[in-house]
């Protein structure tokens, strides 16, 4: 107990640190996710033009669009509440794929990647809430 080294210290120091802005990145990108899917979502459930024209392209209908946008604010708002949090990333990350899918769709290959990377940053964080919650 009483032979620490400077190196010890550190060490334990520095993965203190490490746990901290780990999680300190987490709460950033939750933040960032929610903020995207709420914006996201807002602009199908109230048709904006550039949303509408885009769907269209894909053979969804104005219905078919809002329902989608009240979906992806409530996975946004879900991800909001910490009991439904795990709930609420799972349906955005559905949500963002299905995004993706459409994007796909038009043939614009380099913005569906892009948007595959909101679906995997929601999944991550999933993961990590559930490793959280099994503990």
């Amino acid at each position: 107990f009483l032979n620490l080294t400077c190196a010890d210290i550190t060490k334990n120091q520095l993965s203190a640190k490490g746990i901290y802005e780990m999680k300190y990145g987490y709460t950033v990108a939750m933040i960032l996710l929610v903020i995207i899917s709420l914006a996201a979502g807002f602009a199908k459930a109230v048709r904006m033009p550039q949303e509408v024209a885009f769907f269209e392209q894909t053979g969804w209908n104005n219905n078919l669009l809002v329902i989608f946008g009240v979906v992806q604010i409530s996975s946004a708002l879900l991800t909001m509440i910490p009991k439904s949090r795990r709930f609420g990333l799972m349906i955005m990350a559905i949500m963002f794929l299905l995004s993706a899918v459409q994007i796909f769709m038009t043939g614009d290959v380099g913005f569906g990647i892009v948007s595959l990377i909101a679906v995997t940053l929601a999944l991550f964080i999933w993961r990590r809430e559930q490793a959280a919650f099994a503990s």
